[in-house]
């Protein structure tokens, strides 16, 4: 005999169809099964035939649990006792009565419901949320409202704290009336370090976890951002706009030979020497030296076209960034920046900039899945 398979949205539509267990709660201690009976004969012409089961879930002392649950014969009868029976009074309480369902199914559905409740919060505060991070921990919230409310009508204005030392978590959220406000803040305040603060100030749109996350997924699932910047040292500018400080350590051996961070070893089948393999180590900000601006005026840039604007741009930025950071996360954030948004005019501040171009890398790390930092 042949089992016939059907999906499991298939299954859920024939149990919303074909349900008879009702579950009733807030039943008072003194009512008895006969009266539940009684009760919920009243859906099917006072018949209690209909009912094949009827139960009040009891604790080991005997008391009443204050649940139970009556099937029907017929799913039209549970769906009759839900809809009129559903706040009625029995006893000294008003009775709770829904579909009994699994406590998967109950899961399934509260998760759903936060997420529709979440993404309704999002669509209604969408570009009017902002994120603020690089706070000091004595910040207040009516120090963040007093910096802020000079660019719109705020709604709520509220500093994460950290709940055991009592101080600022040193980011927070302010929302403001219109996006048009929301956007004013963010020019005027992305990049600034406020009076008492040594941090510049990180400031964009708000995106819950559970957006941001799928995006992140789907960024750390192409691998490197636009495949090209990954490992990727740019080699057509001269060596003299180079941003990287010399190289500092031991010279090369008198005959030769590479310079490594261990013992070179031997390339098979024959002499020479090669590189140890690379190891994974903590990620160690480089040293920091004044930034030069690169021999590439901001007019030559606007010059070429699109694309190769944004590959001249890349060359630099990365050689930039190799300051704070190296592979994997050198040529991860350079592509990040490259693939974003943000105007060309304005990652070419970010070369002369150097507080937000360490704010923007700063918040590049942030995003990285905590696997990667391993």
């Amino acid at each position: 005999m042949l089992e016939i398979l059907f999906p499991k949205k298939e299954l859920l539509k024939l149990k919303e169809l074909s349900w008879t267990n009702v579950y009733i709660k807030d039943i008072s201690p003194e009512v008895t099964v006969d009266e539940i009976k009684k009760k919920f004969a009243e859906v099917c012409d006072n018949d209690p035939s209909h009912l094949t089961s009827c139960v009040i879930m009891t604790k080991s002392d005997g008391t009443s649990k204050e649940f139970g649950f009556v099937n029907y014969d017929k799913h039209e009868y549970a769906i009759t006792a839900v809809q009129t029976l559903n706040g009625c009074q029995l006893g000294s309480k008003n009775i709770y009565c829904a579909r009994a369902q699994k406590l998967s199914e109950r899961k399934q559905i509260l998760k759903k419901k936060e997420i529709q409740w979440r993404m309704s919060k999002v669509t209604q505060f969408q570009g009017r949320n902002l994120y603020v991070k690089n706070l000091d921990e004595d910040f207040t919230e009516e120090r963040l409202n007093k910096e802020f409310a000079a660019f719109g009508n705020i709604v709520s204005c509220k500093l994460a704290f950290n709940s055991q030392t009592g101080l600022s978590r040193q980011f927070g959220f302010v929302c403001y009336q219109t996006p048009e406000e929301a956007g004013r803040a963010i020019n005027e305040m992305h990049g600034q370090i406020l009076p008492g603060c040594t941090k510049p100030l990180y400031v964009a749109y708000h995106e819950p976890a559970d957006v941001r996350r799928p995006k992140l997924a789907q960024m750390h699932m192409r691998g490197p951002y636009s495949g090209q910047w990954h490992n990727y040292p740019p080699y057509n500018l001269p060596p003299a706009q180079m941003l990287r400080p010399p190289y500092q350590g031991t010279p090369y051996p008198a005959g030769g030979g590479q310079r490594g961070r261990g013992k070179a070893h031997p390339r098979p089948g024959g002499g020479g020497r090669v590189p140890p393999p690379p190891t994974r180590h903590p990620i160690q900000i480089r040293e920091q030296t004044p930034f030069t601006l690169p021999s590439l005026s901001l007019k030559q840039l606007l010059a070429l076209n699109p694309k190769d604007q944004r590959q001249a741009l890349g060359e630099l930025l990365y050689r930039a960034i190799q300051h704070y950071q190296e592979e994997p996360y050198l040529g991860k954030i350079t592509g990040m920046l490259i693939d974003s948004t943000i105007p060309v005019k304005d990652l070419y501040a970010l070369l002369s900039d150097e507080a937000k171009l360490k704010s923007q890398i700063d918040e590049a790390m942030r995003l990285f899945p905590p696997t990667m930092m391993h």
